[in-house]
């Protein structure tokens, strides 16, 4: 009985030293130096992801304020970098960042300006996309219905061609990014 004691006790020792051996290797993988980026702060965010790229390093954009608003990477320009975190364990940097026309909040998460909707109506859809990717909803809040037909979505993919006869919620509204943008779209718009 003391044998199996002593053996279940060594096999519970022997797997401790393994286990420790694997936690501090990942320990250290996880603390490597990620390589040397100069501050992007007060850059516009495509400044800042050129360069994470030239230092080999991944990029994740995130809105700065409480807003918790969506950032459109293809608009890059049009954003500015209020602060930057390593990430490195993700060999990776941080970027908070605010719309260019608005100020930077005093920490990360405070209080943010409220976007407001854009007038899209007469813009190709498209374009009238991309500025309520800006003013900070997620793609997937972004529904196309047929102007003729308000019931009849149109699918993202079939836009080439059409512009925008209306808009829900109208302009200058509060963005409300976990909410719902319907863009009502065709080829001729009633007057």
């Amino acid at each position: 009985m003391k044998a199996r004691h002593l053996a279940r006790l060594g096999g519970v020792i022997t797997m401790s030293f393994l286990l420790a051996a694997c936690n501090t290797g990942a320990k250290k993988e996880s603390h490597r130096r990620l390589p040397k980026m100069e501050s992007a702060v007060g850059k516009t965010l495509k400044q800042g992801i050129d360069g994470a790229v030239n230092a080999s390093l991944g990029v994740s954009p995130v809105d700065a304020t409480d807003q918790r608003r969506y950032i459109d990477v293809e608009s890059a320009d049009r954003y500015t970098i209020c602060f930057q975190q390593s990430v490195p364990e993700m060999q990776a940097v941080k970027f908070y960042v605010v719309q260019s026309s608005t100020r930077c909040p005093r920490s990360i998460g405070g209080k943010g300006a409220t976007s407001r909707i854009p007038d899209v109506a007469g813009k190709r859809a498209e374009d009238a996309k991309r500025e309520i990717l800006y003013s900070g909803y997620q793609p997937a809040r972004i529904h196309f219905y047929d102007a003729t037909n308000e019931t009849r979505e149109v699918n993202a993919s079939k836009l080439a061609g059409l512009s925008v006869c209306d808009q829900q919620p109208e302009k200058g509204a509060a963005a409300v990014p976990t909410g719902t943008v319907k863009l009502f779209v065709g080829t001729k718009c009633r007057q």
